[in-house]
């Protein structure tokens, strides 16, 4: 059973948006890239083409052109790694995700994998060195 109910609409565009997003940087940096780049850069368009139909599927909503602010966006990103080359996208590629989970849980339930301390392993989020 699928609780597709609790969720906003505005939500499901945001995070399909996000979805849209992602692919089209990457077929973008696929047609400005060396061929040392496509393998990765395929494997990515891949997962990122079924991560957009899973949740346009999931939410009945379809999507096929981003909005002002995202191609904006797409766009200064390209124009940098056009600039930069290689490197640039590399470092692009490299970034965490910055929708990473989120939203995907309510900011007011607690992550029942997190520990008092807010770490998966119940540590502070300063990296001690162990002796």
């Amino acid at each position: 059973m699928q609780n597709t109910e609790y969720v906003s609409p505005e939500f499901a565009r945001q995070l399909i948006l996000d979805e849209l997003f992602d692919l089209s940087l990457y077929k973008r940096f696929r047609e400005i890239s060396g061929p040392e780049l496509h393998p990765t850069l395929d494997e990515l368009i891949k997962v990122e083409n079924g991560h957009l139909g899973f949740w346009q599927e999931l939410f009945k909503v379809e999507i096929s052109e981003l909005n002002f602010a995202r191609r904006l966006k797409l766009e200064m990103i390209v124009l940098v790694c056009r600039l930069f080359g290689a490197p640039a996208i590399d470092l692009i590629l490299d970034r965490p995700d910055p929708g990473g989970d989120r939203g995907l849980r309510h900011p007011e339930i607690p992550d029942p994998l997190e520990t008092e301390q807010g770490q998966p392993d119940g540590k502070s989020g300063s990296r001690d060195l162990e002796r």
